[in-house]
């Protein structure tokens, strides 16, 4: 699978290795799937004392490729054998089907990769199923998005450990770096990376010798609602241990989606907020067509095509994040929401609307007046913003 930005090779064993043409850098073993157990319940997840991992790279894939001028699709089945249970994980007894389907999506002219992943998980217990993205980037930090900014974390909280090594009673929990993001998490040097959008769980951890692979989660299953002695957290129980909780081992039809966005610089000069913001709006869209009701159809009369094939409200130069565009709460004009998604930056921008500004005001999240906003022909100049700071503009046109 190939566009003008990268290259896809699937290996025989399902996974993935990657050309980004810019940096001329292939990126190996790409996509394979973890299979592991689930001690925990639903506050914490917690590996069995006796664990079993299973990757799919294990088994011989199916695999079919789809292409057309603008859109390649790849379809990697799976049929995992995994453990049905905790009992037969301890034992290393992989006796129940786990079918897996990666859709694998590369769009003409994009850096970025759409994934598609369906299980079915009817016939498994206490699991769960991550993604792992092989970097070959040596790193002491993961940077993710959080709320109106950027944060910067320690794949491994090192002096954390070695304390929770030497006197385990004095901690609730073992100081992990299971870590969260809002739309991504990315790992990089000053040339390369590769940012992970996840579009559902949005759960990841750094793991690899070098600590230089993104292991997302796509999900976990448990039996209850909480547990004691866990090996993350010996003792107490974090919910009542008696509650059973048979529908959080989720056996049905599972999909998940995320996208890998692969570019060239550090997280600011790549852009990677931006083009997560990019990823997850996906455009509104209605279809035309005749009304259907019982045995009556309801034609409806040509519609005359006399609006504009594409239109604006309003362009930036791209420097701060779009957050939001939505009506005020309880004023006739719109809310525009900006944020700084860089690291250490301070960004300003422009907001340059199509159509004649009446009025421009800087509020606060309670769409509250800040004060007033100059405009220069539809033009408003936005404040700079420092790291992990936003911006909220209210407009009447």
């Amino acid at each position: 699978m190939e566009n003008e930005a990268l290259q896809i090779t699937i290996n025989d064993n399902g996974s993935l290795d990657i050309l980004d043409k810019k940096t001329a850098t292939t990126y190996r073993n790409q996509t394979i799937l973890e299979e592991n157990g689930d001690d925990g319940h639903s506050f914490n997840y917690s590996p069995p004392r006796n664990d079993l991992k299973i990757q799919s790279i294990e088994f011989k894939p199916v695999i079919k490729v789809v292409n057309s001028a603008i859109l390649e699709v790849a379809t990697i089945t799976y049929e995992m054998m995994v453990p049905k249970d905790l009992e037969e994980r301890a034992e290393g007894i992989q006796s129940t089907r786990l079918s897996v389907t990666i859709v694998v999506k590369l769009a003409k002219g994009q850096s970025t990769i759409d994934f598609e992943v369906a299980i079915d998980n009817r016939w498994v217990d206490s699991h769960r199923l991550c993604a792992l993205f092989d970097e070959g980037i040596a790193s002491k930090v993961s940077t993710a998005d959080q709320q109106f900014g950027l944060i910067q974390r320690p794949v491994v909280r090192r002096s954390e450990m070695d304390l929770w090594q030497s006197d385990q009673e004095k901690w609730n929990e073992k100081p992990l770096s299971i870590e969260t993001c809002q739309s991504f998490v990315t790992l990089n040097d000053a040339q390369k990376g590769i940012a992970i959008f996840p579009k559902g769980v949005r759960e990841y951890e750094i793991v690899g010798e070098k600590y230089d692979t993104i292991r997302l989660t796509l999900f976990r299953t448990y039996g209850y609602m909480g547990k004691e002695n866990l090996v993350y957290r010996p003792g107490r129980a974090s919910g009542e241990s008696v509650v059973k909780t048979p529908n959080t081992q989720c056996h049905k039809q599972l999909k998940f989606s995320f996208s890998a966005y692969y570019y060239q610089g550090n997280v600011n000069s790549g852009e990677v907020a931006n083009s997560a913001k990019i990823a997850n709006t996906r455009p509104l869209v209605y279809e035309y067509a005749d009304f259907l009701n019982s045995r009556l159809i309801f034609t409806q009369s040509e519609v005359q095509k006399d609006l504009f094939v594409s239109d604006s409200l309003f362009k930036t130069n791209g420097h701060l994040t779009l957050s939001v565009i939505k009506k005020a709460e309880e004023r006739p004009g719109m809310i525009v929401r900006l944020y700084n998604g860089h690291v250490d930056d301070e960004l300003d921008d422009t907001i340059m609307f199509e159509k004649t500004i009446t009025k421009a005001e800087l509020v606060d999240l309670k769409e509250e007046t800040i004060g007033a906003l100059e405009v220069y022909s539809n033009t408003i100049k936005v404040p700079t913003q420092k790291h992990a700071k936003f911006v909220t503009v209210y407009v009447e046109f």
